[in-house]
């Protein structure tokens, strides 16, 4: 989502930064009450921030349209429902391509 698209109701979510073996910053954004993995993002990509599923009201309303770092997925995962599967990152231009085409 793009980060001026995101609207918080209530509190501030608390941000931890890192660097990705890129070398690019990340952060990640918690409830600085439970904890709960709320948005991460980072230097690479700023124009877009995710949203972690498990906070959403109604999951359902936003499929997915590829994996992405599936190489690094752990061995159960079964990534094997026919979604496009990416070994690390791809280029955001391909994955707005994805978006696109489920919204027709």
């Amino acid at each position: 989502m793009p980060p001026g698209s995101i609207k918080l109701f209530k509190g501030n979510p608390t941000k931890y930064e890192d660097t990705a073996d890129s070398g690019a910053r990340n952060f990640k954004e918690f409830c600085p009450e439970c904890g709960t993995h709320l948005f991460s993002g980072g230097a690479a990509f700023p124009e877009f921030h995710t949203i972690k599923i498990a906070i959403l009201a109604d999951p359902d309303r936003y499929p997915p349209v590829a994996h992405v770092w599936a190489k690094s997925a752990v061995s159960w995962a079964g990534i094997d429902d026919g979604l496009p599967a990416f070994c690390g990152q791809p280029e955001m231009s391909e994955i707005a391509v994805l978006w696109r085409s489920r919204a027709q």
